[in-house]
């Protein structure tokens, strides 16, 4: 053991290993997803596979999600005669995805990898191991889960990856844009959070497609890519997929007029569609039983709903698709109630927010210093862009989409889980690396090179 640490202390590392020790650990990670395979299912796995089966869509769970799981699956099964109708052939697409977006950026890291050439060798295999421990204890867990959450990562880091190495050449740009629009529509359509995140990523591939865009045509270019692909989002959900609409917001809108009750002692019940009633939910029972701590509705009513079991205990998701303007009063009366009691709507999800951040962390630190160091992050991009200093925008704006990806959390929550934080966690976890090699690159007096990125 002692000669073998000298031999790491002592050596010195050369070309080759500088640059093949990174994408070993990847390989050991790789092995690793193994063990989870076909991956892990929740409830909302069950409904979404339910769907595949059956071909009819719903969207309280995003419908892109179930379709491209089942179009998986029929390739597969049209590919080899092998009747495949569970989640194997998607939990290998989406780690695919995922590890191959992380191979690509490994490979636009090689500039930086190639400094460690003439160190020592334990620090390459310092470097490595912090690989191995980001890619076994935090990207494999994430990519375990068959949730729309991984499928959002997958399809976001493989178009990050892409970007990171984009073709210099007219018809490279032309083959590889399309393929990032389309994991990035992916990536979007799974996640209605993602929505404000898409925007930095848009900017990002602009700025590859064409360096030096100037500030007003990237934000006209930005905001109708953006408006196109929302717009084919609703197209394929509604027109291609014809997926039944069953009003996931109510999730939202109940657990905000419950919890502004409880909080203002105040008992206004929503509207439900015609025939529906509250029966046989009091007051007072409400006061009594309701438990204010959970966020998921389901939770907060758990002892509500045990005191009246067997007496038709209150159902809290309601089908409005047969009548859809009892939806809108339903939103129209949330609307009315937080506008009337609006200090105590911020200060609840105030809370939620910030709990949200400090019950998960991420490479052993909490989200809420993630949201610090992605807001300074941000800052100091911006403060570079106006001095006109620094001409690498990736670090900053995949941070923003972090950023973006995270803040709507605050205004709308349904639970409070670690996988909402999956994108947010990476994408500021990205931009703070990049710039911490460019602060080493700093320090060293120039001697690590910069990451180039495209080919």
């Amino acid at each position: 053991m002692t000669k073998i640490w000298i031999s790491l202390k002592e050596g010195v590392a050369d070309a080759k290993q500088a640059g093949r020790w990174p994408f070993y650990a990847l390989l050991i990670c790789l092995a690793a997803l193994a063990i989870r395979f076909p991956g892990e299912w929740d409830s909302d796995t069950v409904d979404q596979h339910a769907q595949v089966l059956s071909g009819i869509y719903r969207d309280w769970h995003p419908p892109v999600f179930a379709a491209f799981w089942r179009l998986v699956n029929s390739v597969w099964n049209g590919l080899t005669g092998m009747r495949v109708t569970g989640s194997g052939v998607l939990y290998i697409v989406h780690a695919a995805m995922l590890w191959g977006g992380l191979a690509l950026m490994l490979r636009a890291a090689k500039p930086f990898l190639r400094s460690f050439v003439g160190l020592p060798r334990w620090k390459l295999a310092l470097f490595s191991g912090v690989l191995l421990f980001f890619g076994l204890f935090e990207m494999v867990p994430i990519t375990r889960f068959i949730f729309k959450d991984t499928a959002m990562m997958a399809g976001y880091v493989l178009a990050l990856g892409l970007m990171l190495n984009f073709p210099k050449s007219v018809p490279g740009k032309a083959l590889v844009c399309p393929v990032c629009l389309l994991l990035l529509f992916y990536g979007t359509a799974v996640r209605h959070n993602a929505l404000f995140a898409l925007i930095p990523m848009l900017a990002l591939l602009l700025l590859r497609i064409r360096p030096g865009l100037s500030p007003r045509l990237l934000a006209s270019g930005v905001l109708a890519i953006w408006a196109a692909l929302l717009f084919g989002i609703n197209q394929v959900n509604y027109g291609v997929l014809k997926a039944e609409k069953q009003y996931p917001l109510q999730e939202i809108i109940f657990t905000d007029f419950w919890k502004l009750n409880y909080k203002t002692g105040t008992f206004d019940l929503p509207p439900l569609p015609a025939g529906r009633s509250w029966d046989p939910l009091t007051e007072d029972v409400f006061f009594r039983f309701y438990n204010k701590k959970p966020v998921y509705i389901q939770m907060s009513f758990a002892f509500i709903n045990e005191y009246y079991a067997g007496q038709g205990a209150p159902v809290l998701h309601h089908d409005f698709s047969e009548d859809p303007r009892a939806f809108d009063e339903l939103r129209s009366a949330w609307m009315d109630k937080i506008i009337r009691q609006f200090g105590a709507y911020l200060g609840i999800h105030k809370k939620i927010f910030v709990d949200l951040l400090r019950e998960y962390s991420f490479m052993g630190f909490t989200g809420a210093l993630y949201f610090a160091a992605g807001l300074l992050l941000v800052a100091t991009g911006f403060a570079l862009l106006i001095r006109k200093k620094g001409n690498e925008p990736a670090p900053y704006l995949v941070a923003l989409s972090g950023l973006l990806y995270v803040l709507p959390y605050a205004a709308a929550v349904p639970d409070i889980q670690r996988r909402y934080l999956f994108w947010f966690f990476f994408a500021v976890a990205f931009g703070l690396s990049w710039a911490l090699v460019s602060l080493l690159r700093v320090n060293a007096g120039g001697v690590l090179p910069k990451i180039q990125t495209g080919v």
